[in-house]
């Protein structure tokens, strides 16, 4: 029976309908935030794992190396800068200390204009309270812009998971581009 359900796809629109179920609760939201946090984290040490296989082969190799492995390197480089320029758009070259802090902080303006437009539901809907409307809307009301709070704490820590791989896609790149150049030093000193 397990055979089966793993057999069956799902689409889009169900997986967006499981996440809106479990972003209702208190635990639901707890769970998507560890399963991302977990995620990354495994994902880091994968590709950390890798870099260091890689950088063990090229410090082990004896033979003198040919012009392949360089641009083999500069490749994998390249393809590094793209993933990382999909994930988060081109460095901000103007802070030169930490070229990614705009995405934090634009998540950061955006939460910011979010809560207060829910601080002004909040304040519309007392005002519907005070003049007699149905209370299951007012209360409705509340829950959403409870549930929208909520949702911007997960988006905002998103926002920081994906500065912080952009951080390790730069020192990927860096250590692979330093890898690339000890061959051609090591080609000239030969």
């Amino acid at each position: 029976m397990s055979q089966r359900s793993s057999q069956v796809a799902y689409s889009e629109d169900d997986f967006h309908a499981l996440e809106a179920t479990l972003m209702q609760s208190d635990r639901g939201r707890w769970f998507l935030e560890e399963h991302a946090r977990r995620r990354a984290s495994l994902e880091t040490r994968t590709l950390l794992g890798s870099l260091e296989r890689l950088e063990r082969v090229v410090a082990e190799q004896s033979v003198v190396r040919t012009d392949a492995l360089p641009r083999e390197i500069e490749g994998i480089a390249a393809a590094l800068t793209q993933m990382m320029q999909d994930l988060v758009g081109r460095p901000d070259t103007a802070d030169r200390t930490d070229p990614f802090a705009r995405i934090v902080v634009d998540a950061e303006q955006a939460a910011a204009l979010i809560a207060g437009a829910g601080a002004r539901i909040v304040e519309i809907t007392q005002a519907m309270e005070a003049q007699g409307a149905d209370r299951e809307i007012c209360d409705a009301l509340r829950m959403q812009t409870e549930v929208s709070r909520e949702a911007l704490g997960v988006h905002i820590a998103n926002a920081r998971r994906v500065k912080a791989l952009a951080e390790i896609l730069i020192y990927a790149r860096r250590r692979l581009a330093a890898l690339a150049a000890e061959p051609a030093a090591d080609h000239a000193a030969a």
